[in-house]
């Protein structure tokens, strides 16, 4: 198996789906949480750097994710936001 930059880097990411699971259960059962991700401006702005398509795609991952997971939990008062920074020069 070959291990990359770029896999690595999806790797991390995926974990947030294994984390929001361990907390969400609980979150239901006391009927309120928050879940808070952290996004980046770069998973909806194409940036043509090397390595960027791998970055990019993963927080558009966490974005998406973190929209749909709010769509499911919401009836339940627990609620999902994603916390998008920008670039820097």
């Amino acid at each position: 198996m070959c291990i990359t930059l770029g896999s690595v880097v999806i790797y991390i990411y995926l974990m947030c789906v294994c984390v929001c699971v361990l907390f969400v259960t609980g979150m239901m059962d006391r009927k309120r949480g928050a879940i808070i991700n952290i996004g980046s401006a770069a998973g909806a702005i194409p940036t043509g750097n090397p390595l960027y398509a791998v970055y990019s795609g993963s927080k558009a991952y966490i974005d998406f994710f973190s929209r749909s997971l709010y769509q499911e939990l919401k009836s339940k008062n627990v609620f999902v936001q994603v916390l998008t920074l920008g670039f820097r020069s």
